[in-house]
């Protein structure tokens, strides 16, 4: 392998590769999340010491942004990065990995700061780019993206179904085909779904969902993609605690999110703003189920600060929203102040259909 070859003649062309893919396994282990971490960098600085000759260059800054470099470096950095592996990518011939760079700037483009209407158009271009590479698989991937870009714009067949022009969700939840292709279509259409319906505050409906896909495999622990997608379940789960019926249905709710929790703590070891952004969220969730709305409050407040410094725009929106609706029985002037703010910012960051159904809410008081 790479990394014999490495360890045996030293660092050359091929360590960068070989110390990606080191990260890549370590980066499975808890304990090993820091030294996963150390790889990716090594594999940068390896891949900047050999320049031009260092083999599937591209496909190094992939692996290292995707799997391994958010741990401590924000992922707004990431999208950045991956466009320009792209680009080195098309430069060396190598469709494959450039078009997989793209695949891979997609998912963190619309966690991260790119408004909808222009993260739509690239995802388009980039779209055609791998229908030109004839690169159908990562083509596929994309389109999920694309596809949540668009229900989020407001031109999907439905406000929060991840189903139109470029992906159906029912289409991989329904097949009995297990082929990887599959499995990667499946995962990345369940992430997108369950966001969909958390911004819905379709929460039973999220719950449900993930049930349904409670088996299916995930890219790795420290994936931002993951991350997110344990987040965002973690945070469904906390949610439905604090509507609970009963003492029982409530400690379920909260047992269940701290097991998904626990993905983004291992995550929070590299103290990136992306970890410390979601987990603050997270506390201030855990701390309106127990009652405690003014400690919430203030968490909810550095939350938002975090997300705002880290640049998630998408989620910074939820979090306003998410702190309009546990203030509303403390202080139903503020809750309401908050949720208009909340409605601002997703109009700004191009959500039409998730304000038009916030805006539909406020103005029906269905608060």
């Amino acid at each position: 392998t790479a990394l014999e070859v490495t360890l045996v003649h030293g660092i050359g062309p091929l360590g960068a590769l070989s110390f990606a893919g080191c990260g890549v396994g370590l980066s499975h282990r808890r304990n090993k999340i820091l030294d996963a971490y150390d790889c990716a960098e090594l594999a940068l600085k390896t891949d900047q010491r050999y320049s031009e000759m260092t083999r599937r260059k591209c496909f190094v800054h992939v692996v290292a942004w995707n799997f391994l470099l958010p741990i401590k470096r924000p992922v707004h950095e990431g999208y950045v990065a991956l466009q320009e592996a792209h680009e080195v990518g098309m430069k060396h011939g190598d469709s494959t990995d450039a078009t997989l760079a793209l695949y891979a700037a997609s998912v963190m483009g619309i966690l991260t700061f790119e408004p909808v209407i222009s993260y739509r158009k690239k995802l388009e271009s980039w779209c055609s780019t791998a229908e030109d590479l004839k690169q159908q698989g990562n083509l596929e991937m994309i389109g999920v993206w694309s596809q949540f870009a668009e229900t989020l714009a407001g031109e999907g067949h439905h406000s929060y179904v991840l189903s139109g022009s470029f992906f159906n969700i029912a289409n991989v939840t329904q097949t009995g085909e297990k082929s990887l292709m599959i499995q990667r279509l499946s995962f990345d259409g369940h992430v997108c779904q369950i966001i969909l319906l958390v911004l819905f505050s379709e929460y039973e409906k999220a719950e449900v969902h993930r049930q349904q896909c409670i088996h299916v495999s995930h890219d790795g622990p420290t994936t931002f993609k993951t991350v997110c997608h344990n987040f965002m379940i973690a945070l469904n789960c906390y949610v439905l605690a604090g509507k609970a019926s009963s003492n029982n249905e409530r400690r379920k709710y909260v047992r269940i999110s701290k097991m998904y929790s626990q993905v983004v703590t291992d995550f929070a070891v590299g103290q990136s703003i992306n970890a410390k952004a979601l987990i603050k969220f997270l506390e201030a969730e855990r701390s309106f189920v127990k009652k405690r709305v003014t400690t919430a409050v203030d968490l909810y407040v550095e939350a938002i600060d975090l997300l705002k410094e880290g640049k998630f725009k998408l989620l910074e929106a939820l979090a306003w929203e998410r702190l309009g609706c546990v203030t509303m029985e403390s202080d139903r002037k503020s809750a309401f102040e908050n949720l208009r703010i909340a409605l601002t910012k997703y109009r700004e960051f191009g959500a039409a259909a998730k304000a038009t159904d916030l805006q539909e809410r406020l103005q029906d008081n269905l608060f």
